[in-house]
């Protein structure tokens, strides 16, 4: 077999390859759609992103937010994230069930509210304390 036979033969075997990997990926999108599966993946990636934002505005100004507060306030808002991001990682790597990675992923947002919340009183304060009504 000449050398050019030899790279015909692979490029068609290539051509077979990817034209079953498109049909597969074909079927798990249909299978995909037909279960009606919501993008876990893609909530926890978005979970994820949420805590590092929170997290990063903590970080930027937590002596300016939290200056008037016990230093126990910060503290227990960066343990909600804490936990937070446990709960994400735990969905992804401990869980089988649809129900138990959304809970955990909501359980997640619910504490990211509350550090947002706690962000948002802070400033609230810091308004307050400044004598401006933040408008």
């Amino acid at each position: 077999m000449t050398e050019a036979e030899e790279e015909s033969k692979s490029r068609v075997a290539i051509g077979i390859f990817k034209e079953r990997m498109f049909q597969l990926e074909q079927e798990r999108s249909s299978i995909n759609g037909d279960l009606g599966a919501i993008d876990i993946m893609g909530l926890a990636r978005r979970t994820r992103q949420l805590l590092r934002n929170a997290k990063n505005l903590m970080d930027g100004n937590v002596t300016v937010l939290f200056a008037a507060q016990p230093a126990r306030m910060a503290e227990e808002l960066y343990k909600y994230l804490e936990y937070a991001e446990g709960h994400v990682m735990k969905a992804l790597s401990e869980e089988y069930e649809f129900e138990a990675i959304k809970r955990r992923l909501y359980m997640s947002t619910t504490l990211a509210r509350y550090v947002i919340e706690g962000v948002q009183q802070a400033v609230q304060d810091i308004e307050a304390r400044a004598g401006g009504d933040g408008e």
